[in-house]
């Protein structure tokens, strides 16, 4: 059985702007089951950031006023195959295809992929979020309380 990530990257290899719901209706005819939008929504926002995965860097997204989101896989990458796509989509894994290797491989993809952007997407990976430089902030406070007390009628 094929995960919602590869019914995805199927949909989307096939060239066409898609939006989320034709994405949806293309994953349930090929797959003969009835899929709910919020179950490939969440999915698909992850593959098309490339903060989330490198798929991202491959995945455009575009919004038109008053229209949904369309998406499509760009014409460079529709050479790889549905393996490669989803080891782009995983954060680690041995053996698994890199944007590096994307890179080597298909050489027209390296326009949407920032050369530093190689090593700091597999470093992140590997290590977490990078951090930032530490920032102080002094703050003088100076806090005057008023207090009332009233003790009649407590004896």
């Amino acid at each position: 059985m094929k995960t919602k990530s590869e019914l995805i990257i199927e949909a989307l290899k096939t060239g066409n702007d898609l939006s989320l719901s034709e994405i949806v209706n293309h994953i349930s005819e090929s797959t003969g089951k009835e899929i709910k939008l919020t179950d490939i929504s969440s999915v698909l926002s992850k593959l098309s950031k490339p903060e989330k995965a490198d798929t991202g860097f491959f995945i455009q997204r575009r919004k038109k006023p008053k229209s949904p989101y369309r998406y499509k896989l760009v014409d460079e990458a529709l050479g790889m195959t549905t393996e490669e796509l989803i080891d782009l989509s995983h954060k680690t894994g041995k053996n698994r295809f890199t944007l590096e290797q994307a890179g080597e491989k298909y050489p027209d993809v390296k326009k949407y992929v920032k050369s530093n952007m190689v090593k700091k997407s597999e470093e992140t990976r590997k290590s977490g979020p990078t951090a930032t430089p530490e920032t102080t902030l002094n703050v003088n406070l100076k806090v005057t309380w008023d207090i009332n007390l009233n003790f009649k009628g407590l004896v």
